[in-house]
């Protein structure tokens, strides 16, 4: 089992955003414990939004702008802005020369990458082209007004979206609060904001997707997946379910049925072409760079500069004897690695192949019989919504 090293985290803001977060914590307690209501209630997760999430957001923006010099991730922050600029010069962002940039200037004084051969992402860039069209409206209004843009303003927005679209999930008052809670403090939330990992944008356009899809609009279903999928790759697992839930298959060979398969066809066809329409434009641009960014290095193909948890990229060249050795050790965990995440998407696959074979062997107690047409289409959606309802009152409890 790993043990704490035993160092201790004397980072002031971090421990003051922490004793705030407890202090917030021990109120909603006091309050639920107490019977207050649900507006009661709401504005203390609201306070708590603004104390951890708002405020350090527009803090650490106001300090890389009165800086010169943006205080965030590398990549979300620091390295979307010059992809922005090469795309509007009409040059690829991918498999590009950042050394030379502020993004360099950075890299350079980081006591992280330092020791280990440098930061990959002076020659790569990971993001897909729906992060540059999301971002790029923004970017030119805040060029053109202010002189300096941040991409965390932009996440701040689909931030408060994804609350928006959560709250909307459930049904109630209560559950609609835990809904909105989980997605506005949520601990990963933290990082992925404040930071400006970025992430709140695929949060909040997947959850569209799935408002959308119980809305019974397919093809805005559709669209907005086919978006969330440009954006980022960490959407492409979630696509197929809710595609599949078009389909209203009781079973895997329901699923096959020539009816199933035309409800199906708006919806895929809206999302294929959405993202046919935002990545091939910037592909399109180089794509041999494209492949190389997005595909060869994400994945961490055989001779591909990749990042592996020790965080050096393998073709990076050492002077030592004993750091050739730490490569020879990296480039051989990173032939490994790449076989696994290859092999990743195939055991995805089969997973969700058995769950739903096992899912369609199961009747769900509250369906209708078997050969009612009201069964094919509430058994395939019963157990996500008894999950949600389960969470939601474990969440109120």
């Amino acid at each position: 089992m790993p043990r704490p090293n035993g160092d201790l985290d004397r980072d002031p803001v971090a421990l003051l955003l922490g004793a705030a977060a407890t202090g917030l914590a021990l109120v909603y307690l006091a309050l639920a414990a107490g019977g207050a209501g649900t507006r009661v209630r709401a504005a203390v997760i609201a306070a708590a939004s603004l104390a951890l999430i708002v405020v350090p957001t527009v803090a650490f923006v106001a300090m890389g702008i009165a800086t010169d010099r943006p205080y965030g991730q590398d990549g979300g922050v620091v390295q979307i802005p010059l992809a922005l600029d090469r795309i509007l010069a009409g040059e690829s962002p991918y498999a590009a020369d950042y050394s030379g940039t502020i993004l360099g200037r950075i890299a350079r004084a980081s006591a992280f990458w330092e020791p280990l051969g440098g930061n990959p992402i002076l020659r790569h860039h990971a993001y897909l082209p729906g992060t540059h069209l999301v971002m790029m409206p923004f970017y030119l209004a805040s060029r053109w007004l202010l002189g300096a843009f941040d991409p965390r303003c932009v996440t701040l927005l689909f931030y408060a979206l994804a609350v928006g679209l959560a709250a909307r999930l459930p049904e109630g008052a209560p559950a609609r609060l835990s809904a909105a809670a989980v997605a506005a403090l949520n601990p990963l939330v933290y990082w992925h904001q404040v930071f400006g990992a970025n992430d709140m944008v695929l949060v909040a356009l997947l959850l569209l997707a799935v408002v959308l899809a119980r809305a019974k609009r397919p093809l805005a279903c559709g669209a907005a997946l086919g978006l969330a999928c440009a954006t980022k790759q960490l959407a492409w697992p979630f696509a197929p379910f809710l595609l599949l839930s078009f389909a209203e298959a009781g079973s895997l060979r329901d699923l096959l049925r020539r009816d199933s398969l035309l409800r199906l066809r708006r919806p895929v066809l809206a999302a294929a072409l959405v993202f046919a329409v935002v990545v091939l434009p910037v592909a399109a641009l180089d794509f041999k760079a494209f492949y190389a960014d997005i595909v060869a290095y994400n994945v961490g193909l055989p001779g591909a500069t990749t990042i592996r948890s020790g965080g050096r990229p393998a073709s990076a060249s050492r002077t030592s004897s004993s750091s050739a050795t730490r490569s020879r050790a990296c480039a051989t965990r990173s032939r490994s690695a790449s076989s696994t995440w290859c092999s990743f998407p195939c055991a995805c696959c089969s997973c969700a192949w058995s769950c739903g074979r096992a899912r369609s062997r199961r009747p769900s107690p509250r369906a209708a019989p078997r050969s009612s047409p009201a069964s094919t289409s509430r058994g395939w959606s019963t157990p996500t919504t008894s999950c949600w309802r389960r969470c939601c009152c474990r969440l109120r409890s």
